[in-house]
């Protein structure tokens, strides 16, 4: 005969495994590699590969995504500025461009992006298009950068940084003006927001903001 107690300790015991399973604890870097997952997955399922490697029929001749005349030229113009720095000599100031007078910072062209764009092709003579790959991870690093906040305010919880992840990477805002090239960088956005936690060490503050400053 089961007694009243044994009766008792089942549902206990079930709550306690539930409970074990949503609240469950893990290490910072183990929950940065979780919200990577998330992230990519989630950018898996908005881009192809192709449109991810630059080879898709869109980077032929890209269009924004935000609408109107200003919205038309918002991805072209950025991406013929870029083959035409890459396959531009090196200068000093780097993104100094002699031969038309200008300095290709103004292009909007996201200054990270070509630079490792200008180092490839320095080292293979090849002008490859990487802003598929910048908005794939621009769909990806919200997520992680979420997670960062977390951990600094002492949320190692994992169902919380999946949770924190899926809201930062299916942002709206993200979604509807992916288009423009600059527009993705919430990613810097949450880096700020990373930095403001950090305004008692004003050393890793700053350098969050300096790592904004290349997107």
């Amino acid at each position: 005969m089961i007694s009243e107690n044994q009766t008792i300790r089942r549902p206990q015991s079930l709550v306690q495994r539930i409970e074990r399973f949503v609240l469950v604890e893990l290490p910072a870097w183990q929950l940065l590699i979780l919200a990577a997952v998330v992230g990519v997955l989630w950018a898996a399922c908005v881009f192809d590969w192709d449109f991810v490697t630059g080879r898709h029929a869109f980077w032929q001749f890209p269009h924004g995504t935000i609408g109107g005349v200003d919205g038309e030229n918002d991805m072209a113009a950025p991406l013929a500025a870029y083959f035409y720095y890459v396959q531009s000599t090196w200068h000093f100031p780097l993104f100094d461009l002699p031969a038309v007078g200008v300095n290709a910072i103004y292009f909007d062209f996201v200054p990270i992006i070509p630079l490792i764009g200008k180092m490839i092709h320095s080292f293979t003579g090849a002008a490859v298009n990487l802003y598929g790959a910048y908005l794939f991870l621009c769909f990806v690093l919200p997520g992680v950068m979420m997670t960062l906040v977390l951990i600094t305010a002492k949320i190692h919880n994992a169902v919380a940084a999946i949770v924190g992840a899926l809201f930062a990477d299916s942002a709206p805002i993200l979604l509807w003006r992916w288009g423009h090239m600059r527009k993705p960088r919430s990613i810097c956005s949450s880096a700020r927001s990373r930095s403001t936690c950090f305004r008692c060490r004003s050393a890793a503050g700053a350098a969050w903001r300096r790592f904004g400053l290349l997107f």
